[in-house]
């Protein structure tokens, strides 16, 4: 007797349960990173055989879901609104960083002292908690604007390096934001993906990553190859996210913004920057924490002694347009029944 074949399953996104095309690096409708080895489908990961959380979705009874923005490190961020109609930003923590029940729970108890601030260059929090999976979320302001990470990379398509006041303009508004933001808490997952470019620099994720369970955090962040540079040593190696860290992530987003690669691996040149620079980035990635946050004041002397007035990277309108992915059509194998929550 012929042994039945076993039926062919589609890949599907873990993130979204989109259905996956075998050359995909990632998927179409969420952003998430396919795994390595996707043609083998044994090494495919399988998501449930649930329907995934789609624009025009309510959420929790408080929001509407309007357009997924992707996957970071700390989990999957959509533009939403109220129900009153205001925008903001809803990120659905990853499941890696708190894999339990009671992880989840003490991050939203923890989480909620940040709720209620205002501050000028902090995109602080507007509401956190769980959805009915469990999954732990954190709403906050919309912020218009181009994120870092977003700019460089067209910068680099248009083979246009950052000037040098540009390079102090981006510096000195993510110090100045991050020296409101610890007058009550560190950031702990700074990289230019949390920093976002519009009139001014402005910090999104605020104190999420400093309240992330170790060691969970450091093994899931390291993974993404372009901020594993921006994590400290000390949180690589199972402490939590603090002040110190974010020092470490200064100078690392310096090399960034100036060779394009922020691990400061090679020589740090920087044509005109004159004596110093190159210790004082280097200092704020010192293992130790001494060392960095004397660093940060002597980086700003000399920028200033240097540049004068710092500018931000312009023209951002025009490069944030080139960044949009165009719309995306309905796949064919989509599930049209109801619709239930994935995430």
């Amino acid at each position: 007797m012929v042994p039945e074949e076993a039926p062919r399953l589609t890949p599907r996104c873990a993130t979204c349960s989109a259905p996956l095309a075998p050359a995909m690096r990632r998927c179409r409708r969420c952003g998430a990173q396919v795994p390595s080895g996707m043609g083998r489908r044994e090494e495919v990961v399988f998501a449930q055989a649930v329907i995934p959380y789609c624009p025009g979705d309510p959420f929790e009874g408080q929001y509407i879901l309007e357009e997924s923005k992707g996957e970071g490190p700390l989990g999957v961020t959509w533009r939403a609104r109220t129900t009153e109609g205001v925008t903001v930003a809803l990120k659905i923590l990853s499941e890696g960083m708190l894999p339990g029940p009671a992880e989840r729970q003490g991050f939203v108890a923890e989480y909620r002292a940040l709720l209620g601030r205002t501050m000028n260059r902090v995109a602080c929090p507007l509401d956190v908690g769980l959805d009915k999976r469990g999954a732990a979320y954190v709403v906050t302001p919309w912020i218009e604007g181009v994120s870092l990470r977003a700019l460089l990379r067209s910068y680099k398509r248009a083979a246009r390096a950052l000037q040098p006041q540009e390079v102090y303009g981006v510096f000195l508004g993510t110090v100045e934001a991050m020296r409101e933001l610890h007058s009550v808490a560190s950031h702990g997952a700074l990289y230019p993906e949390s920093i976002r470019l519009s009139d001014q620099v402005t910090l999104v994720d605020p104190g999420v990553a400093a309240i992330l369970p170790q060691p969970q955090f450091g093994k899931v962040v390291v993974t993404f190859e372009d901020v594993a540079a921006y994590i400290a040593p000390e949180v690589r190696a199972g402490r939590k996210a603090n002040a110190g860290a974010d020092l470490h992530a200064l100078g690392a987003l310096v090399s960034e913004l100036v060779t394009g690669d922020p691990s400061l691996a090679g020589t740090f040149t920087w044509p005109g920057a004159g004596d110093g620079v190159e210790a004082a980035v280097r200092g704020l990635v010192s293992p130790k924490l001494g060392p960095r946050a004397g660093s940060l004041p002597v980086l700003l002397d000399r920028f200033r002694a240097w540049l004068g007035e710092p500018v931000l990277p312009a023209p951002v309108a025009v490069f944030r347009a080139s960044t949009r992915p165009p719309p995306r059509p309905r796949l064919d194998d989509e599930p049209t029944h109801p619709r239930a929550r994935i995430l």
